[in-house]
């Protein structure tokens, strides 16, 4: 079966006509019913969008092995909550993080890095066997306040280099869909 028959075939399997499958990808309807009869080639980003849009294997569209569908993410974690008894915000968290671009997540990974060195660095606060030895809470409030201000100005810092990401990333995508055809 040649990609043609396999992108006929993906179309009625998720039960769309060609102009609601065109909407989909990005291209016409007349541009779907050349690629189902073999009469127009099918580009590099029609393949991509097509993967994207519909979860299909891109192995299974180009060459028809393995199977057509792959698992969603969704699906992926779902069985990971109920492995781990994850609560609604634990998944949420995860979700979220994995939906962040490759640069944002290793981002967010620095800045927890950064928590937990701060906090390791200031456990003696905690401490109860330092508390014990006369160290007064007065001596701890003043590093404890300036230990938060810097978390907060590393906070502010994240968020500006995730903002300038998302924002460089942004600019390096099309503004059109013409440019998928």
């Amino acid at each position: 079966m040649e990609i043609a028959n396999r992108i006929f075939s993906l179309r009625k399997c998720v039960g769309l006509n060609q102009e609601s499958f065109g909407k989909r990808i990005g291209v016409t309807r007349s541009a779907v019913c050349n690629y189902e009869n073999g009469s127009r080639s099918i580009g590099e980003q029609v393949i991509l969008s097509i993967c994207r849009e519909f979860n299909v294997s891109e192995e299974w569209l180009r060459t028809g092995k393995g199977e057509m569908l792959v698992p969603k993410e969704e699906d992926a974690l779902d069985e990971l909550v109920k492995q781990y008894g994850l609560s609604d915000g634990d998944h949420m968290l995860i979700e979220k993080f994995l939906k962040l671009k490759s640069a944002e997540r290793q981002a967010v990974i620095a800045y927890m890095q950064d928590v937990v060195s701060a906090l390791n660095s200031g456990a003696a606060y905690n401490d109860p066997v330092a508390v014990a030895k006369n160290e007064t809470t007065s001596q701890a409030e003043p590093d404890l306040a300036a230990k938060v201000a810097a978390l907060e100005r590393q906070n502010k810092e994240l968020a500006a280099e995730i903002a300038a990401l998302k924002e460089e990333d942004e600019l390096n995508w099309p503004s059109d869909t013409e440019n998928l055809a």
